[in-house]
Order: C-alpha cells, then structure tokens, then sequence
C-alpha cells in the first residue's frame, strides 16, 4: 500500500505529464503565484454545499407531517439525491453556478486534443470575465463588504480554481480506469474548493449575477413584453437578495439552458401539499443545450442542489447506504 508521501509524489508526476500537454495559457493560470496585494482568501470558508445525500432521509425529518413527508417521497421517485445549500439570500445562483459547472465538468475531453476555444468550461470562465461587476451591497457584515468590493482578488480566485478543477479532473481520470470514479472524486474536489475558499463562492455568485444583469439589459425591449416591472434588475444586482420567479428564465437565456424548479407547495387555504414542476428554456429564443439541465429543490425562500434518476444510476447507485434509492 502507497505511502500517503508516494501518493502526493505519484499524483505530482502525473500533473507535470498533464502541464505538458496543456495550452500555455491554462498552465500559467494553475502555477501563477498570488500577485502582492490579492486576498485569495478573502473570508473565512464556508460550508456552502453538503455532501450527496439520500432525498428520502430528508423527507424523514417531516415525520410530523405525513403530506409534506410523502410529497417528497414523490420528489424522490425521479429524483433521488439532493446537496443543501447555504442559505444567505444566493441560494438560487449558488445552485445554478454550481450545477452548469458539474454538467460542463462532466464533459469528455481528449487531453491531447483539448483546445481552449473549444472547452465549454473555459468558454464560461472566459464569460465570466468579461463581466464588469454591477453588485450591490446587502450585508452587515465588513469582511464580506471588503470582499465584494475587491474585484481584483474575485478575478484571480475564479480563474485559478477553475483552472485547478479542470487540471484535477485530467490527474483523477488518468489516476482511475473508471471514468464514473473519477468523476465523483471530481465533484468531491470542487465541493472542498467552494467550502473551503470563500472567495471563489463569492465570485462565482457576485459574476453569475452581473453577467445574468447584463443578458437582462441588453435584452430588454425583449424582457419587458414578459416581465412587468423593474424587480428583475433590482434583485440581480444585489447581493443577498433572493431571486423571485422573473429571474428564472433569464437565467435560461444566459447559460443556454433548461432551468426545472421542483416545488413542495403547501396551499393554507386546503392544508394539502403537492409537487409542482416548471421547466423554464427563457424567453430570447436561443436553443437550449439539449444536455444542461439546472435541476432545483424550491421550498419557501430557499434552493438546493437536486440530482435526478439517471445521474444516481450513472455515478452513485453503487456506493455504500445508497444502493436502494
């Protein structure tokens, strides 16, 4: 058995192999030293997504209300797996920017083919980028008004553990024959980088929102024939504001995607409680990626992370205590 020491070494030799065979650019991105006067850091971690766990033990904890209980039992019939989310007024964008990058992670990419222009992961980074921040403030709390304010710092966060996340997922598919291992040890990699590294959250939420802003203003005389008011612009470019239903299918436009809201609803007029789904493919037209789908768990103010059927048969049917889902 490896040493933890022959490991580290192993996996060392394995990134200078990879380094080699990727573009200039991206390499020196990973090796770039923290320029003087960055704060990578920026706050304390976070835990801002939990681990992959089992919808049907989340249902357990309405025990006290069989409607709620079997509503998400429902859920869980096509959707057996969910990941909680930090709740702090970004819960919606968290989930969306965690979720559109699982799926472009999830991408095959040929190492000694792999162009930049052609990655769907450097495409989005490089969008990201382009972004000019447009957040507000909604905050008591001065390190965070200290982050949000240093753009600088929220720039060199986002490429550089983008670029190690994709670095990681060419050392993990080379270190396992087993592409479907690899690939849960991925999202494993990305989950410490967002818990861990609050200001690579921070960023991947204050750039989502801007550039979300951005698709909203360009497009307006489109939006205004569907959105009646101003609420939109208001709730994107404040942090910590929670998105309301007029977001949705802006951010469908954005990312080019399918957005699906999964709603326990509880009507107090009759005190039943039924699943409601909405699938949301925006408003400007453009073709959604047949393969991207933003699959949410809504309950009143709050989004998590949810995972359907073929993703759990896929990647996580045969792990331990999650064989029977």
């Amino acid at each position: 058995m490896l040493s933890d020491d022959m490991k580290n070494k192993s996996k060392e030799k394995i990134r200078k192999k990879i380094k080699k065979l990727l573009p200039k650019m991206l390499v020196e991105i990973i090796e770039d030293d923290i320029p003087s006067g960055l704060n990578v850091q920026l706050i304390g971690p976070n835990l801002n997504i939990s681990e992959f766990l089992p919808l049907q033990d989340h249902a357990k904890e309405f025990k006290g209300n069989n409607d709620i209980k079997n509503t998400i039992l429902e859920l869980g019939l096509d959707n057996p797996l969910f990941r909680k989310i930090r709740g702090d007024g970004n819960c919606f964008f968290r989930v969306a920017a965690i979720q559109f990058i699982e799926k472009l992670l999830e991408d095959d990419i040929e190492l000694d083919k792999f162009s930049i222009a052609k990655s769907r992961v450097i495409i989005f980074l490089k969008e990201l980028l382009n972004v000019k921040i447009k957040c507000n403030l909604e905050t008591d709390n001065p390190k965070l008004e200290i982050a949000l304010k240093d753009v600088d710092s929220l720039k060199y966060v986002l490429k550089k553990n983008i670029s190690e996340i994709l670095l990681e997922k060419f050392v993990l598919e080379i270190k396992h024959t087993s592409k479907k291992v690899a690939y849960r040890k991925l999202l494993d990699f990305f989950q410490e980088k967002i818990n861990s590294i609050s200001g690579f959250d921070i960023a991947l939420v204050v750039f989502l929102r801007s550039w979300i802003l951005q698709i909203y203003r360009d497009n307006l005389e489109v939006y205004k024939n569907f959105i009646y008011d101003n609420s939109a612009e208001g709730i994107l470019k404040t942090f910590g504001l929670e998105a309301e239903n007029v977001i949705i299918p802006i951010v469908a436009d954005t990312l080019e995607c399918t957005v699906t809201i999964n709603m326990v609803h509880t009507d107090y007029k009759t005190k039943k409680t039924i699943l409601l789904v909405e699938k949301y493919t925006g408003l400007l037209g453009k073709k959604a990626n047949e393969d991207i789908n933003l699959n949410m768990y809504f309950r009143p103010g709050h989004y998590e992370c949810l995972y359907d059927r073929m993703f759990y048969k896929k990647y996580y049917k045969d792990i331990p205590g999650f064989e029977d889902l």
